[in-house]
């Protein structure tokens, strides 16, 4: 850094060093499941599938400089940062579809359910050291901290009828559903301030379909 009107020598000089490392992580499954009755058209359909991605990270500052005051050199102690992070999401789903003919040639009864689980983390320590003596105090670094959780459950249960008369084909149903959703987390302030919500509803969805052919 210049002044200026300055000639020469810079009057401030910065160098500053910094490494990433760490990588992802992720699986991910399913299990499968149907039955088919002996009653034509009928069955039973169940499935869960369950994934997560995780993430470690740490990174490390180093800043060095000097300053010319006169023609003379003067070294400022370096600051050394820290700043590890984690973070990841997991989703598990769970649902169930069953499905019989009643009544009519063409009727069709259906029942169903459905789950979802989602969480979500984030987080990190940061710290930060403006002197290199062996005594020199390592502090939090609150202006970038952050630690966040979040999880969030939806569920939902259906029924529905379906029946075909002629070139007429209709189809009616209701699905109910309920959704929760929390967080908290920790925000970068002068001192640790922690922020939590927490949210919740439940709608319900009508539907109705009617087809010419």
């Amino acid at each position: 850094y210049d002044r200026p009107d300055q000639m020469g020598t810079p009057v401030y000089q910065q160098t500053k060093f910094s490494n990433f490392y760490g990588g992802p992580f992720s699986l991910s499954g399913a299990l499968d499941y149907k039955h088919k009755f002996r009653k034509k058209d009928e069955e039973l359909s169940v499935d869960a599938t369950y994934s997560k991605f995780s993430m470690k990270r740490q990174q490390d500052y180093y800043t060095f400089a000097d300053s010319n005051i006169g023609g003379s050199t003067i070294p400022i102690a370096p600051t050394i940062e820290h700043a590890p992070g984690t973070g990841g999401n997991g989703t598990l789903t769970l649902w169930a579809d069953y499905t019989d003919p009643l009544f009519t040639k063409n009727g069709k009864l259906g029942l169903g359910f459905k789950s979802t689980m989602y969480n979500f983390t984030s987080g990190n320590e940061p710290t930060i050291q403006t002197d290199t003596a062996i005594n020199a105090p390592v502090v939090t670094n609150y202006s970038i901290l952050s630690n966040y959780n979040y999880n969030q459950q939806t569920h939902a249960g259906y029924v529905n009828w379906s029946d075909q008369q002629g070139k007429f084909s209709y189809q009616a149903g209701v699905r109910l559903e309920d959704a929760i959703y929390d967080g908290n987390g920790e925000i970068a302030n002068v001192t640790r301030k922690d922020t939590t919500f927490h949210n919740s509803f439940v709608n319900l969805f009508p539907s109705v379909f009617i087809a010419y052919q």
